[in-house]
């Protein structure tokens, strides 16, 4: 699966915006520059942000975006299907009429079981996760 890239700059859009305390407004042109992106594309991934329930939007001169929901019932699952409507890791849809039998069918079970365990992931990882500095594991073994 490869995401696109208006789903990578979807989820960015929205850590921007969770970074800000007590759900302040940032401006589409604020946001823009901080991720480097233009303010007619960062409009239109904000307008998809909107039409998902995500953020809304207050007009005027002191108006812009904050987020509508928590960080943490802010799913990636639902930040990914905004721009990314179908997740497949493989080619084959489920329930493929055309599937065969045989070691084709076993590769595909395989898939479907990492399917589901990939889903469940992106499910149980809200944009909170992603708020804080990642945690640094070391390979190193103490004498």
């Amino acid at each position: 699966m490869q995401m696109k890239q208006s789903t990578d700059y979807v989820i960015r859009c929205v850590l921007c915006l969770a970074r800000k305390k007590n759900r302040e407004y940032m401006t589409a042109g604020e946001i823009g520059t901080a991720l480097k992106v233009s303010i007619p594309y960062t409009r239109k991934i904000l307008l998809d942000l909107r039409n998902a329930d995500i953020v809304n939007s207050v007009q005027g001169v002191n108006g812009g975006y904050y987020l509508k929901k928590i960080p943490q019932e802010i799913t990636m699952l639902d930040l990914i299907r905004i721009e990314d409507h179908t997740i497949r890791l493989n080619g084959s849809p489920p329930n493929d009429k055309d599937r065969q039998n045989g070691s084709s069918a076993r590769i595909d079970s395989y898939f479907d079981r990492l399917q589901d365990i990939f889903e469940k992931y992106l499910q149980d990882a809200t944009v909170e996760d992603f708020l804080s500095p990642p945690v640094r594991k070391t390979n190193r073994k103490d004498a």
